[in-house]
């Protein structure tokens, strides 16, 4: 017979994985809507042909479903790592950690703008919606889930990891911040045939730099709710470009 305390951590492990593929389904529904408008071109870039019937369904589902795993690997990970740094990052942390964050976020908005977008917005128009009922599910479509990757997922990975050194916290918050910087600008710029200029290269990657560095410090300040706040502010330049550049 199993002894009582190895029953009650079988539970709570079952009770984990439960409450991560849930979080993570809901990483995947709220993606969804990005995955699903740029499956097109992303199709054309990767295949270099168009899509047959029936091939654009099977690889925005196939896209599903590797989003979906990831995304519950990254917050199984992040469950034990949260809890082995000490950190909750699922507790409210009150209105005045959360609102004041969403108007951070939005301010946010026209520096990166000023920094990168104004050129990507030529050079990469295919990541930006021009359709306005997926320009209002971007910022959640984008924050959401990026949110759960880097800053539940990594960032609480390497807090924990580096949880014995001095400074521990913000070493973590730069080192993450500074790989999915470099994540961002190929992602970004991947499928840019023109070449950039340096100086674009340099104002990008100070710009997602910056991005990434606020909702770190966040996020281990505050938690998830007030970086997720700020992201969501500063991903509310989808439906402010297509009111600006896409309406007809």
């Amino acid at each position: 017979m199993m002894p009582e305390h190895l029953r009650k951590e079988f539970r709570a492990s079952l009770k984990r994985v439960r409450d991560g593929f849930i979080i993570a389904f809901l990483g995947t529904a709220a993606a969804a809507p990005q995955i699903y408008y740029q499956s097109p071109w992303v199709y054309r870039h990767f295949q270099r042909a168009l899509p047959a019937s029936g091939q654009l369904d099977q690889f925005f589902i196939g896209n599903l479903i590797f989003m979906l795993s990831a995304l519950l690997i990254i917050v199984l990970v992040g469950d034990l790592a949260n809890r082995r740094a000490g950190l909750k990052p699922f507790a409210w942390p009150g209105h005045k950690a959360v609102w004041p964050m969403l108007g951070a976020g939005i301010l946010f908005v026209p520096l990166s703008y000023y920094l990168y977008d104004h050129f990507l917005l030529g050079l990469l128009p295919e990541i930006f919606p021009d359709k306005l009922k997926f320009a209002l599910l971007f910022p959640a479509a984008v924050s959401f889930p990026d949110e759960l990757f880097v800053r539940f997922g990594f960032l609480s990975l390497f807090a924990w990891l580096l949880k014995r050194f001095a400074r521990g916290k913000l070493l973590a918050i730069i080192f993450v911040s500074a790989i999915f910087s470099l994540f961002d600008w190929y992602d970004m710029t991947r499928f840019i045939t023109t070449p950039l200029k340096a100086v674009e290269i340099t104002l990008l990657l100070v710009g997602v730099f910056a991005e990434h560095l606020v909702a770190g410090r966040l996020y281990l300040k505050y938690g998830f709710w007030s970086s997720l706040a700020f992201r969501f502010g500063a991903e509310l330049k989808y439906p402010l470009y297509f009111f600006l550049f896409f309406r007809a």
